[in-house]
């Protein structure tokens, strides 16, 4: 019986030899993508790091650029303004000599009496004789001294 049974142990040894090298080679295999995992990974981290790094240098660099139009454009404004502010005065003088005109046409154009005037209506009298007639020369004379 052990006899008959030496070509099933040969066999078995053999096919245990072979999955033992199948196994090694497994083994093998695993420590081979073990490693490019590794180094797959560091790679990727190296990436990583270099893409944030990239991305904070850009924001940094827009920042900057930001800055600098800023910059710019505040000594701009300023120009800017006080040309704004220049053109507001000239308009604010032209709106006063406008009304400063027109105020002057409409005291013109105002239908005035004539007995408004004190001088008119005092010659007025005078010529029509409702005045004081009959002022002595005395009165007269002393009228022309207190001018």
């Amino acid at each position: 019986m052990l006899e008959d049974m030496l070509p099933d142990v040969e066999r078995e040894k053999q096919e245990a030899q072979d999955a033992k090298q199948y196994m090694g080679e497994l083994e093998e295999l695993v420590k081979q993508y073990a490693e490019k995992l590794k180094t797959a990974r560091h790679t990727v981290e190296q990436a990583k790091k270099a893409m944030q790094r990239a991305e904070f240098l850009k924001e940094r660099a827009e920042e900057k650029a930001e800055s600098a139009k800023m910059a710019s454009g505040l000594s701009g404004s300023s120009s800017s303004l006080s040309s704004a502010i220049g053109y507001m005065e000239k308009l604010a003088e032209s709106s006063l000599a406008e009304a400063d005109a027109a105020s002057r046409k409409a005291s013109l154009l105002q239908a005035t009496q004539v007995e408004d005037n004190p001088d008119i209506k005092a010659a007025m009298d005078a010529v029509s004789g409702k005045g004081q007639a009959s002022t002595s020369i005395q009165d007269r004379l002393s009228a022309l001294k207190k001018q």
